[in-house]
């Protein structure tokens, strides 16, 4: 039997009608990216900020209103970055050499602001190298790109606990911590809505939902301080398939 539930998956643009909870953020993240070039975007790990981004602010955009770059580090964060816009790049036409020079292009071509969508950044930090070179790199060519005129738009996401670690790239970038918004964990009460929302998009029947949803609630944050959104779709998972 397959699970209507993300397990361990990320949300994107095509579970938007299954995608609870998370509304006024992605307000609040609409509103920001339409302020500044540059957002910083954090929380806790498991707070649910890839899906904020994939599937909550994507679903406010129709395809023509922007050209969104997904960027990983993996092996280097500068040689991802280059292969996310490889893949968007026209054919048959010559790279160009500058970050500047490839956004450009790409908004000439394409006639979208370009987003360029950094997940789970802290990487750099965890498995950059020691000398720092591959940040220091990185820091260059983003200091540069946010001092011309170009409509494109930077995302960080990261963890909350390397925050600290952007000092160095601060000292380049000096408005790096100006527009910043904080995934809060899911509180109780919003956590019930969005199981309770969930049941009735899956056509789920709970009886006496009350009770059940606050037993659910409660085994899902006894000895923990909250309750955690991985944990959440384990367990939503799991009592689906049970």
């Amino acid at each position: 039997m397959r699970s209507p539930f993300k397990f361990l998956d990320s949300y994107g643009l095509e579970d938007q009608n299954i995608f609870f909870g998370r509304e006024a953020e992605t307000e609040q993240l609409l509103q920001m990216v339409f302020q500044t070039p540059l957002l910083l975007l954090y929380g806790m790990s498991g707070t649910g900020k890839t899906s904020l981004v994939q599937c909550g602010l994507a679903g406010k955009f129709a395809g023509p209103d922007w050209l969104p770059l997904w960027i990983r580090r993996r092996e280097n964060i500068n040689d991802s970055l280059q292969e996310a816009i490889e893949r968007v790049w026209p054919k048959g036409r010559a790279m160009e050499p500058s970050l500047i020079d490839q956004v450009r292009l790409l908004y000439r071509y394409y006639l979208r602001p370009v987003y360029l969508i950094f997940d789970q950044f802290e990487e750099l930090f965890i498995l950059g190298d020691e000398a720092h070179e591959e940040e220091t790199v990185f820091t260059e060519n983003l200091r540069a790109l946010l001092a011309v005129d170009l409509p494109c738009k930077v995302i960080l996401s990261i963890r909350e606990e390397f925050i600290g670690q952007l000092y160095r790239m601060e000292q380049q970038i000096p408005s790096i911590y100006d527009f910043r918004l904080r995934v809060e964990p899911m509180g109780r009460a919003r956590v019930k809505e969005v199981i309770g929302k969930s049941f009735d998009q899956f056509a789920i029947s709970l009886e006496q939902p009350g009770s059940n949803l606050d037993m659910i609630c409660d085994q899902l944050s006894a000895g923990k301080s909250g309750i955690q959104l991985p944990f959440l779709q384990i367990y939503l998972d799991q009592l689906y398939k049970a």
